[in-house]
């Protein structure tokens, strides 16, 4: 009797449990957040064309990530907040850059945006 098919059992067996230990090791997922009153937006800052750093009037930063890209955000110096009747917003928050909508697939709290030219080196690499 050859000990191969024994041999790759085990080894598969290993395998599995390396990659179920990982699954558990990460990290969780922020919860999702909520700003009260869109009339509470201080400012905001594009992350290129995924997401969007907003910040309240109480200077707490959120990011918004995009469930696709949000090609005119880098270009506008204004953005809409379409909150579907709560005036909040939150990940159900659609973002109308220029004549574009960019629906928000989740909203968290945030460290403030990277500084310009911290961007402009990871963007040089």
């Amino acid at each position: 009797m050859s000990t191969k098919p024994a041999s790759l059992l085990l080894l598969l067996a290993a395998s599995l449990g390396a990659t179920a230990a990982q699954a558990q090791r990460k990290a969780p997922e922020p919860p999702e957040a909520r700003i009260p009153f869109a009339a509470q937006v201080y400012d905001f800052r594009d992350d290129g064309e995924r997401g969007i750093y907003i910040q309240d009037q109480g200077r707490k930063w959120y990011y918004g990530r995009f469930f696709g890209p949000c090609n005119e955000l880098p270009w506008v110096q204004a953005v809409r907040y379409e909150t579907r009747g709560a005036d909040g917003i939150d990940r159900y928050t659609t973002v109308i850059a220029g004549r574009e909508r960019c629906p928000l697939a989740s909203f968290v709290e945030s460290a403030p945006p990277p500084s310009k030219a911290k961007k402009n080196r990871q963007a040089k690499r």
